[in-house]
């Protein structure tokens, strides 16, 4: 999965063609990272991998790159941590830019945080890693930047869930809004989910196992969330044998 990480930032148009300004590739630390976390997100909410990472991949394929950095929006009321560009009486014009790996505005991020305080209510986050626990109070400083992911995949938790399990309408929701699905969006994301599933299928049989046993098999089947009670259990990822950092 790290392999396939790297790979789709290194074969990036941006890369490619040297289009100023240059994206940095992942690393391979980094693609072990990211892929770690996917799966530990995927695991707890139950979420089809292969899906996840086709998110991923068509928002910036898996590189941490700032985007629309002036695209703004109107809001009715200002709201802690807003930037705000201007004002028409109470309404405001606050600065909406893109981050991280997922591309999460910074409104969809304050969305994201609301649903993750109600969430947490029934669900036990302490089955996360603290660096994959998103902080009680909105932080977008994004001191526990790792925590985007858990975001991501609870977005995506909450659309699959609103669809009755239907993944390639929750997909389509992720990047349109539940009252405008990007259908195209849908379907580029599901070129690159059956991508990684031949890709990882392949690795996956060098290693002994049947894709049937893993959680890119998930494909578009009914999802259902994962009960509190039941325990997360996740196998490690097998690093490259280079030296770790602090």
């Amino acid at each position: 999965m790290a392999r396939f990480i790297v790979f789709k930032s290194q074969t990036d148009g941006r890369v490619r063609k040297q289009i100023e300004p240059v994206p940095t590739p992942v690393s391979t630390r980094e693609a072990y990272r990211l892929a770690a976390d996917m799966i530990f997100v995927a695991r707890f909410y139950r979420l089809p991998l292969a899906s996840f990472m086709g998110i991923a991949a068509m928002e910036n394929n898996y590189m941490n790159v700032s985007g629309d950095l002036e695209h703004a929006v109107w809001k009715r009321r200002a709201q802690k941590g807003d930037i705000i560009l201007k004002r028409r009486g109470r309404r405001v014009l606050v600065l909406n830019y893109a981050t991280g790996v997922w591309q999460i505005t910074r409104e969809t991020l304050r969305y994201a945080h609301r649903l993750y305080l109600k969430d947490q209510k029934t669900r036990d986050y302490y089955q996360l890693p603290y660096y994959l626990r998103p902080p009680e109070e909105l932080d977008f400083g994004l001191s526990k930047p790792r925590a985007l992911t858990t975001y991501a995949g609870l977005i995506f938790r909450d659309l699959l869930d609103h669809f009755d399990g239907n993944v390639e309408k929750a997909v389509a929701a992720y990047n349109g809004g539940v009252r405008h699905p990007n259908c195209g969006y849908a379907e580029g994301v599901e070129l690159v989910a059956r991508y990684a599933r031949s890709f990882l299928a392949h690795a996956a049989a060098l290693n002994g196992r049947n894709l049937g046993e893993t959680l890119l098999a998930s494909g578009h089947r009914r999802l259902e969330p994962r009960r509190a009670s039941e325990p997360l259990e996740l196998g490690l990822l097998e690093e490259p044998s280079t030296p770790r950092g602090p």
